[in-house]
């Protein structure tokens, strides 16, 4: 005899869908971490292939200060969703200023740098602002 577990049962909550949300796996947040101190911001909205690219080129890690750091992305589904597993609280998205030392990279790999605009309206179309430090 086969003994049944409860938990052969319980299916997972998955998040609703809606019609219009499709643009969220088309999109991701790029955002700097480092080894010593983890998130340090993020940094931009931008097409997903893009990211791909710009994350899995040399120029998207290094060392600085005697410190590692790297760029990440995350399609911003995932995060939507990592987010609204927390009671539904949506914080803004803090980015960081940025400083255009990615442009000649950005134009080397073909990537059109995305716009404040943009990225504000994709974020705002998720429910989110976008901040930044003062």
């Amino acid at each position: 005899m086969e003994q049944l577990s409860l938990f052969g049962f319980i299916e997972p909550d998955e998040p609703e869908e809606k019609e219009d949300d499709a643009y969220l796996d088309d999109w991701a947040l790029v955002y700097l971490v480092t080894r010593a101190g983890g998130w340090q911001g993020n940094l931009f909205v931008m097409k997903v292939e893009d990211a791909k690219k710009f994350c899995s080129d040399d120029c998207s890690h290094g060392q600085a200060r005697g410190g590692y750091w790297m760029f990440q992305w995350t399609t911003l589904r995932h995060f939507v969703h990592q987010n609204d597993q927390y009671d539904g609280r949506r914080e803004d998205f803090k980015f960081i200023w940025d400083t255009g030392k990615q442009d000649k990279d950005f134009e080397r790999l073909g990537i059109q740098k995305p716009t404040l605009k943009e990225s504000s309206e994709i974020l705002n179309k998720m429910g989110y602002v976008m901040t930044w430090p003062k």
